[in-house]
């Protein structure tokens, strides 16, 4: 309780001035944090996210910060869990402003003094001289009425030899950047096994209480998707709870594919939860800067053996941009529609089962992306086609592999909505695919441009590298 109090006081220490303040909302947000807060959304949510001007992202964030602190000064019951809402939301709404690090300041030591319970109540230091905070109750003690682990069980599905995808066993770095050169003809989708097996997140997040213990109780909050897809007219995106995710939708004995999907889709949660990636290994073949380069100005100097006519081996330089991660946690029956990407991915599958359709780039003409939706959003690289009709329908006709697929309830209905699909898009029946399910501690690299469509067949968490340059090279 001292520390976070300390945490406040240097804030307000350090505070300009009003005086000293140019900008009228920053000179008030001390005393008015509530009112600034309500500007800056606004003002935040009149722009799309990508355009929002740096100035009202900036205050948002520091009008979090000092609703935080008003917060802490009056310390109402729930004020920890309000706290949590409150500084979270300027995490998710504006990454990488500079005031973040001290959010992660007030997150820590917040996470010192209260302690998980299922029951929704908090420990917390009952005299404010009491130091240390109390003890934290172990997890064990606080859990038993949640499960110790995710339902995983493997599906065996059977993946017929003319789609499988090629598997390399923990492959060194110079093997793996044969698929990476085009001028090795290798080129394609590949299975990686045993790679970065002593990632403390393979034995550690399949367990929700581990999950729950590293998010305050699954008090903070994430961005997830809601909706069956982004195309659907329906999808929207919310902010919840992880503990909600979790417990309302990923714990549940049985998921039918009818019911509301939530998924925690493309999200940097190591950014807003730092701790978490500490149990995490990056891929060895996306991090070739940190082995055979340096890293200059935010771009990454690495050496490349290959020369074009690969009759002898020389030394080039390219700049690359950093890596980005980024976790997709959900339920089973969650889909990534079929769609690309401008990098390179290293798709790492922690727990649970996933299953992934690849489509090669040379057949987008095959897969009618689409163009700009209503709002004028680029839309190019996501499909027309809808992969769930093609799916169930297989599985009605006897020729799919059993995949638990449902976009109508009356078989009839599907195969109408299949024979609409295949008179739209003609096409499509002339695209050649592979497929997989990739389980715990596999990785899936997808090439740049390849197209891909994924189905959670179980709660499931991954975590996805896009590296190198956007286009058609590295």
């Amino acid at each position: 309780m001292n520390h976070l109090r300390q945490i406040f006081e240097d804030l307000s220490d350090a505070f300009p001035t009003p005086e000293e303040i140019n900008n009228p909302a920053l000179a008030i947000v001390q005393s008015r944090p509530d009112d600034v807060l309500d500007l800056a959304h606004e003002k935040t949510h009149a722009y799309h996210y990508s355009h929002v001007p740096q100035i009202w992202g900036e205050l948002y964030t520091e009008a979090s910060i000092w609703k935080a602190a008003k917060l802490f000064k009056t310390r109402l019951p729930g004020w920890e869990t309000r706290i949590v809402q409150v500084l979270d939301r300027a995490l998710i709404m504006t990454p990488g402003i500079r005031r973040n690090e001290e959010i992660q300041r007030i997150l820590v030591a917040l996470d010192g003094i209260v302690s998980y319970s299922p029951e929704g109540t908090l420990d917390r230091c009952e005299r404010e001289d009491e130091t240390p905070p109390v003890k934290r109750r172990k997890l064990g003690d606080a859990c038993d009425n949640v499960a110790s682990e995710f339902t995983a069980m493997h599906p065996g599905f059977n993946i017929s030899t003319e789609h499988k995808i090629p598997v390399l066993e923990n492959p060194d770095y110079e093997t793996f950047q044969k698929y990476l050169d085009p001028f090795q003809n290798s080129q394609g989708p590949i299975i990686i096994t045993n790679h970065n097996a002593e990632s403390r997140a393979f034995t550690h997040w399949q367990n929700p209480r581990y999950l729950l213990s590293k998010t305050l109780g699954g008090r903070r909050l994430v961005p997830v998707e809601v909706g069956r897809s982004y195309t659907d007219q329906d999808w929207k995106p919310e902010i919840i709870p992880i503990g909600d995710l979790i417990k309302n939708y990923m714990l549940r004995e049985s998921t039918p594919p009818s019911q509301k999907r939530v998924y925690l889709a493309q999200h940097d949660l190591f950014g807003q939860i730092p701790s978490l990636k500490e149990d995490v290994i990056d891929p060895i073949y996306c991090l070739a800067p940190s082995l055979y380069g340096e890293t200059l100005n935010g771009t990454h100097k690495v050496e490349s053996s290959y020369s074009r006519d690969n009759a002898h081996k020389a030394t080039t330089t390219i700049s690359l941009p950093p890596l980005t991660r980024n976790i997709w946690l959900g339920p089973s029956h969650t889909v990534s529609p079929l769609h690309h990407d401008s990098r390179n991915n290293i798709l790492v599958q922690v727990f649970g089962y996933k299953y992934i359709r690849l489509y090669p780039r040379a057949h987008m003409a095959f897969l009618y992306p689409l163009s700009t939706d209503v709002n004028g959003v680029d839309m190019s690289n996501t499909s027309r086609i809808d992969l769930d009709v093609v799916l169930q329908s297989d599985e009605i006709e006897g020729t799919g592999i059993g995949l638990d697929v449902s976009v109508g309830e009356d078989p009839e209905d599907v195969k109408l909505a299949r024979k609409t699909l295949d008179e739209e898009f003609p096409e499509f029946g002339k695209a050649r695919y592979v497929e997989c399910v990739l389980g715990p501690g596999e990785c899936l690299f997808i090439p740049q441009k390849w197209w891909h469509y994924v189905r959670s067949l179980t709660p499931s968490c991954s975590v996805s590298y896009w590296f190198g340059e956007e286009g058609d090279t590295l």
